[in-house]
């Protein structure tokens, strides 16, 4: 019999949760204004920014965790954590009054000096807040502020039919890894002890972006698969290409699929949160640690000291998204530089129809200065993106607000889907697109998202064509097959 656990509270205490839920959406909402208003005061004020950047990120974490009682992990409780850590891991030493230790060359870190710093500090934290918003005021909306269905602890499906996502996210998995093997193979690149900055450098004519995706769509499939075997198996190989993965410096092509795999796990049934799990990610940070300074120290030379264990220094290393919201403010507020409006989220869109369809030219993405990651590239380096940033550039602080809001409401909206297989697959799969948007920019989204409704669309084939049950014959025709052979 199917066994399920179900999670929904009763009407007062859903009550109570959407009134809770309307509070802190104010209180976010009035937070954000008085940000921007008070913007050019807090800029003068770095310590009290960065301190208020901070509790905002950790508020609309933690609320956000509490939407859905039983379920702290979701997609927009991952999205807005995952945002607070690469945006605000940086602001941390600030909040205390410390100088900021990065991994950069002092001529490097001079964008840390500059105004557009002081005023990214701000501007992060009403990006994080709008994207609560827009969450919650979804959720206020639609009314689903409960557990969008029943988790399912043991999964009654058919006997005849396959395990759709299953075996097409284990043939993803597989072939990712394979192919992010080959790609590093090809390009003299090292899989252990290398520098990222080589890396990146020697693979970048490779297609390591379809081996990232392909890893990302099909752990999180087999996340949704209900063979618990399956899903040990992709663990284990996701966890044996994480480790010279993490030796390199791919924090977030770790991090995310991971990400978006508990997401995935927690739809399928609850996770509890234990006391061991901070100490795992503290010791992940201080690893991260120590693996930077590992490298430095075999390329520089220098002496081993325990101090490299550092979680501080680890959660500093990610927080670097914020760089790209100060570059845009320098550029716009400081240099005149204009906001390039549209053309940055229909630059993706007019490559596909003006150059693939119509077969017209186009300029190059990499030469295309209206993609946000290409002006990041040229003018900076390898340094990712920024949702909030790519806003920014787009048309301002308004623009900004706009989008993230926007976000939130999607993200609401896939956290609400009914609690099936499918929903499940479309979830996992939309998340991974999402988180990696934290730290990059607009321009793989449509395409990526095209391309999960795909694979949703083959999963759906693959188990009505194998799940068709052979024709069982009557007894009329048995007798007569009987009768023909006596």
């Amino acid at each position: 019999m199917n066994e399920t656990v179900q999670l929904h509270a009763p009407s007062g205490d859903d009550d109570t949760q959407r009134r809770n839920s309307t509070g802190w959406m104010l209180i976010l909402l009035v937070a954000a204004i008085f940000l921007i208003f008070f913007q050019t005061d807090l800029q003068t004020e770095v310590q009290l920014a960065a301190t208020a950047a901070c509790l905002v990120s950790i508020t609309s974490t933690c609320v956000l965790a509490r939407v859905y009682p039983g379920r702290w992990i979701s997609l927009g409780s991952s999205f807005a954590a995952l945002f607070a850590v690469f945006h605000m891991g940086l602001l941390l030493p600030l909040t205390i009054n410390s100088p900021i230790q990065t991994n950069l060359a002092p001529a490097d870190a001079l964008w840390i000096y500059t105004p557009g710093f002081n005023s990214a500090i701000v501007l992060v934290a009403v990006a994080q807040a709008m994207f609560t918003v827009g969450y919650l005021l979804c959720l206020q909306i639609t009314q689903r502020v409960r557990t969008p269905g029943a988790f399912v602890k043991t999964d009654l499906k058919s006997p005849s039919r396959k395990d759709g996502p299953g075996i097409i996210g284990m043939v993803m998995l597989v072939a990712g890894i394979v192919l992010w093997v080959y790609n590093t193979s090809v390009s003299g690149a090292s899989f252990f002890g290398g520098s990222y900055p080589e890396f990146l450098a020697l693979t970048k004519n490779t297609n390591m972006s379809t081996a990232y995706s392909l890893m990302g769509f099909g752990l999180v499939l087999v996340a949704a698969s209900k063979k618990s075997s399956s899903r040990r198996a992709a663990w284990i190989m996701f966890g044996l290409w994480s480790i010279p993965a993490f030796l390199l410096g791919l924090r977030g092509e770790v991090i995310i699929p991971a990400a978006a795999c508990m997401i995935v796990t927690a739809r399928r049934r609850p996770i509890k949160l234990r006391a061991w799990v901070v100490f795992v990610a503290i010791a992940a940070l201080a690893a991260g640690s120590a693996v930077r300074v590992l490298r430095d120290l075999n390329s520089k030379g220098g002496a081993f000291n325990l101090s490299i264990f550092n979680p501080f220094a680890g959660l500093t290393e990610l927080g670097g998204s914020i760089q790209t919201l100060a570059i845009v403010i320098n550029s716009h507020v400081h240099n005149g530089e204009p906001f390039v409006g549209a053309d940055t989220y229909l630059a993706p869109f007019r490559r596909v129809i003006v150059g693939r369809i119509l077969g017209q030219s186009t300029l190059p993405i990499e030469n295309d200065m209206s993609v946000f990651s290409s002006m990041v590239l040229a003018r900076v380096g390898p340094i990712g993106g920024s949702p909030a940033a790519e806003a920014y550039r787009s048309g301002g602080v308004l623009v900004m607000v706009i989008v993230m809001s926007l976000i939130g409401v999607i993200v609401a909206s896939l956290d609400s889907m009914p609690n099936n297989k499918y929903s499940n697959c479309l979830v996992g799969m939309l998340a991974f697109v999402f988180l990696f948007w934290v730290r990059n920019d607009f321009t793989p989204v449509p395409t990526e998202t095209f391309t999960a409704l795909g694979i949703l669309v083959c999963i759906w084939m693959l188990e009505q064509w194998t799940g068709r049950k052979p024709k069982i014959a009557d007894s009329s025709d048995l007798s007569g097959q009987r009768a023909s052979r006596g």
